[in-house]
């Protein structure tokens, strides 16, 4: 049976994770930044710029995993709090979902290029990488929003005022979901 204590360690697990890929993609960042990310074409030469693409390749990685697993830790929250009755499913799904969605975005992102240079979007052989991102993107919202209706249901079952539950709602994964849809309209308008 999923205990309350179990539950509540794989939070803490999820969290480290996400802080540990966090940390990951900043020093890829930084390395990127340290070999010419952000200069001029002019100035790079050809061993700056495959640093800089080894390091943005490197970042989207760490990214992609950061990602997954700090919604993971909210849904591991969610579980905490719900009895082991309420919402079982909806939890199971969205999690089950979350967990593929990760692997497959790391996988696809890994494999984004052929080897021996993943790394090299401008001469290596690629998928298509803004359809690749959109995907993500897309994905992602749908997501959110799924995480967002598990939040409705749960704050619904409050016994608390009406205005109080629908301020609840509001003030949790909205924000968050209306800057994915951002995001997305802008990779469109990119395109």
């Amino acid at each position: 049976m999923y205990t309350g204590k179990l539950a509540a360690f794989e939070k803490k697990i999820f969290e480290l994770h996400s802080a540990f890929g966090d940390f990951g993609a900043c020093v890829a960042v930084s390395i990127a930044a340290t070999h010419g990310l952000g200069k001029s074409d002019e100035t790079c030469t050809d061993d700056s710029l495959k640093k800089v693409q080894q390091g943005l390749y490197g970042m989207e990685i760490f990214h992609t995993l950061t990602i997954g697993l700090a919604k993971l830790s909210l849904i591991a929250l969610f579980s905490l709090l719900l009895s082991p009755t309420q919402m079982r499913k909806m939890i199971i799904a969205t999690a089950t979902f979350l967990v593929l969605w990760t692997l497959a975005m790391v996988v696809a992102t890994t494999v984004q290029c052929s080897p021996p240079d993943v790394w090299d979007l401008a001469h290596g052989s690629c998928i298509n990488t803004a359809a690749l991102w959109r995907y993500f993107g897309a994905t992602n919202i749908l997501i959110e929003t799924l995480m967002f209706a598990t939040l409705i249901v749960f704050v619904a079952r409050l016994h608390m005022k009406k205005w109080t539950r629908v301020m609840g709602y509001c003030r949790n994964r909205r924000p968050a979901q209306l800057h994915r849809s951002f995001q997305f309209s802008r990779l469109f308008s990119a395109a």
